[in-house]
């Protein structure tokens, strides 16, 4: 490129952490890592001023903070390839434009090929997968030292290429150019005689260009040869080609193979609508409702937008994503994906099986789909790059959880729901749910069981919403619960609950219920939160800071510490307690059913509310209150 200039450096450390980084690019190398790569196990004593030397004199060649100039489509010029290089936590970062970075562009223009391929436009495809291994001048890192990490991504990095290379000849057989390939894949069997996909690919060739005895004599070669180098037979798959090839089998010619592709063609690449049904009884939302479905009919923004709901156990999050979902879905026509981003225990969703769900949803099927995870994420961004699709996603954890799931056009949106509080800058709404109220947890109540029921008992009713804290989840419990028993007056299960809550919190059988939804969120807490948690819940009022830190054996400092993670999973509210106009310690309240669910935890956890230390002065305080 005009004007550039190679700032590669000399020493072989540098240009080794160098190379670290660049791989990394815009993510966090430890300095663990480093020294890892560049010493083994034998660092020297001074390691910490070497490398503080190391990044100092990188941070002199390269040029920082400059613009990100757009690669051009047939990736002939690079862009300046302007940096910084950041120190963050116990490491460094290599800020980057994606595109300056040859590993990525080549990871880019796969995804493309395989997405042209995926849409039946093979000359696309095979032409993309020939730049894309155009990008290659021999093997990677070949004039840097490698330590144990840049090895270990050699090897990743080779066996990319050559898994982008048999797939380039895959799609160059089906555009019937095997008279071309039959010399390339004679030198590629020659360097590697034991490979068998290529020794297959190079009779197929021979086979199909009329060269049926030279294709018998590739299999003998690779026959003598496996059994020379490993005394093993060919593979099944080898040996059935053979076969093939022996009787004219007609399902080896290219017209046949088209045949198929063409029957395959259509409904295999149908978008998929992954929404599930809209609940009924749905009360008491309208106005949230009306503000994400605006936010999500709103036109084409510069970047993809995303909805977040967020709220305590049992406020409808759920509900609310899937109503909006149904109500916008026509703005949506390329497709409505929908996942659960976290496990049954707490747990994060595997991004990469997230990911392949929605490429097979988009017609891939599981032999098209990339082993590699950088590789599944550029499929999908190419994919949602030019089409209009909305990404529903159940129960996100935190915001790195989104990283590699948001869709990348400007056509698509993202509606997530979170039983903690996140901060995006994708998130152009945040919603957060509370309690109905009395009167619309009484209306959805009575939609359920039935207006006249309701009026016939309106007091026991208001009582038993009172007692659901106008939660939608648990006035729906409550309802079914009614629904199932229609002997049972609404008194009655207003008894049951003030002597035994479970009978709702638990839900239907094999749902997953208020209780559950509780747990799953206690289960996300660290192990202090945890104690905190069964403490404050075993006081029936509000309980400060202080008096928590007293029972936990901490500072006021670290319990209000404790008490922000737990507002943080909504199973708290926190304020301020105000005397004499001045705020003097935070508090925390606790809804009644999250009290119950606490009680059920501390009988079954080793963390009992007794070995968190409450003492006998907050049982009275309790008791007094």
């Amino acid at each position: 490129m005009s004007g550039a200039s190679d700032i590669t450096p000399s020493p072989p450390k540098l240009r080794q952490l160098l190379a670290l980084l660049t791989l990394n690019a815009n993510n966090i190398v430890t300095i663990d890592q480093i020294v890892e790569e560049l010493w083994e196990e034998t660092p020297p004593k001074s390691v910490k001023t070497t490398l503080h030397t190391y990044i100092y004199q990188l941070r002199k060649l390269l040029p920082i903070d400059g613009a990100d100039t757009a690669l051009p489509a047939d990736g002939t010029a690079w862009p300046t390839m302007t940096s910084t290089l950041a120190t963050i936590a116990n490491g460094y970062a290599l800020r980057l434009p994606r595109r300056a970075v040859d590993v990525h562009h080549f990871a880019t223009l796969v995804s493309k090929a395989q997405a042209l391929e995926a849409a039946a436009d093979l000359e696309g495809a095979a032409a993309t997968f020939r730049s894309a291994l155009g990008m290659w001048r021999g093997r990677s890192l070949s004039d840097v030292r490698c330590g144990p990490l840049l090895q270990a991504e050699c090897v990743r990095l080779q066996e990319n290429y050559r898994s982008v290379l048999e797939r380039r000849i895959d799609v160059e057989l089906r555009l019937g150019l095997h008279n071309e390939l039959i010399g390339e894949l004679s030198s590629l069997v020659t360097a590697d005689p034991i490979h068998e996909n290529l020794q297959g690919k190079l009779m197929l060739a021979c086979y199909r260009a009329g060269r049926r005895s030279t294709a018998l004599q590739v299999y003998q070669r690779a026959r003598v040869n496996l059994d020379r180098e490993l005394g093993l037979e060919p593979s099944m798959e080898l040996q059935a080609l053979h076969r093939a090839i022996l009787s004219g089998d007609q399902s080896l010619n290219l017209d046949a193979e088209r045949s198929v592709g063409q029957e395959m063609k259509g409904p295999r690449f149908d978008l998929s609508r992954q929404l599930p049904p809209a609940r009924p009884h749905f009360h008491g939302r309208e106005a949230e409702t009306a503000a994400i479905t605006e936010a999500l009919r709103a036109g084409k923004s510069a970047v993809p937008h995303a909805v977040a709901i967020t709220g305590p156990p049992g406020s409808g999050k759920s509900v609310l994503a899937v109503q909006a979902a149904h109500q916008v879905r026509d703005r949506y026509p390329d497709g409505q994906l929908y996942a659960t981003m976290s496990t049954a225990d707490g747990r994060s969703a595997d991004p990469n099986a997230v990911l392949g769900g929605f490429l097979n949803a988009f017609g891939l099927s599981e032999d098209q789909l990339p082993r590699m995870f950088d590789e599944r994420v550029q499929m999908y961004r190419s994919w949602t790059t030019d089409r209009r699709v909305l990404v529903v996603l159940e129960d996100v954890p935190s915001t790195t959880a989104l990283e590699h799931v948001l869709p990348t056009g400007s056509g698509c949106a993202t509606l997530l729901t979170s039983r903690r509080r996140l901060a995006s800058p994708s998130i152009v709404l945040p919603v957060l749910l509370g309690p109905l109220g009395p009167a619309h947890g009484l209306r959805m109540l009575g939609s359920i069981v039935g207006a006249e029921r309701i009026g016939e008992e309106r007091e026991a009713a208001e009582e038993l919403v009172r007692l659901c804290e106008s939660l939608p989840g648990l006035v729906r419990a409550a309802a079914d619960r009614l629904g199932k028993n229609p002997h049972w007056t609404v008194e009655y299960l207003v008894e049951r609950m003030r002597a035994d809550p479970s009978v709702i919190l638990r839900g239907q059988e094999g749902g997953t219920g208020y209780q559950a939804s509780v747990e799953h969120s206690y289960r996300s807490l660290s192990e202090r939160a945890q104690r905190a948690f069964l403490a404050a819940a075993a006081c029936d009022r509000p309980t400060s800071a202080g008096e928590l830190g007293a029972v936990l054996g901490c500072s006021r400092e670290a319990a209000e510490e404790l008490l922000e993670e737990l507002a943080d999973f909504q199973l708290v509210t926190v304020e301020h307690a105000v005397d004499r106009g001045i705020h003097r310690d935070l508090e925390c309240r606790m809804t009644g059913p999250a009290r119950s669910v606490a009680a059920t935890l501390a009988e079954h956890s080793v963390t009992s509310i007794k070995d968190c230390g409450v003492r006998p002065v907050l049982r009275s305080a309790t008791q007094s209150a």
